[in-house]
């Protein structure tokens, strides 16, 4: 639940996902509505990252989470449930697989609204 601290917001999507136009529009307008205060992301390629930069560059705290190679086939899964130790607010989905599934799902079960930007065409596809 938001607090006067501001939002604490998980973004996640695929490594394969660098619209970084679109990532940034997309923050910038729910920051605007929601102001964030913390950007919880993985250390991970694509839309993490690139939602990264934009809150450092936003002066916005972030929390980069690692997937830990000795989780093996579950390190992203592991990592993702770390992510919402975090007590995220909101996770904003972008296009992505089964680890970006996995978010949602993991989210949906926590009670924590997942958003999903409408996304006509991936770049480069």
């Amino acid at each position: 639940m938001e607090d006067n601290t501001g939002f604490r917001l998980v973004v996640c999507g695929g490594r394969e996902y660098t619209d970084r136009d679109f990532i940034h529009r997309t923050l910038a307008r729910l920051h605007l509505r929601r102001r964030i205060s913390l950007l919880i992301h993985s250390e991970a390629a694509g839309a993490a990252k690139i939602a990264g930069e934009w809150a450092r560059g936003m002066a916005i705290h972030t929390a980069e989470v690692a997937a830990l190679p000795c989780h093996r086939t579950a390190a992203a899964a592991q990592r993702n449930r770390a992510m919402l130790l975090l007590n995220p607010d909101g996770v904003l989905a972008f296009p992505g697989g089964e680890e970006t599934a996995n978010m949602i799902r993991l989210a949906d079960k926590a009670g924590i609204t997942a958003w999903k930007p409408a996304v006509k065409t991936m770049p480069n596809s």
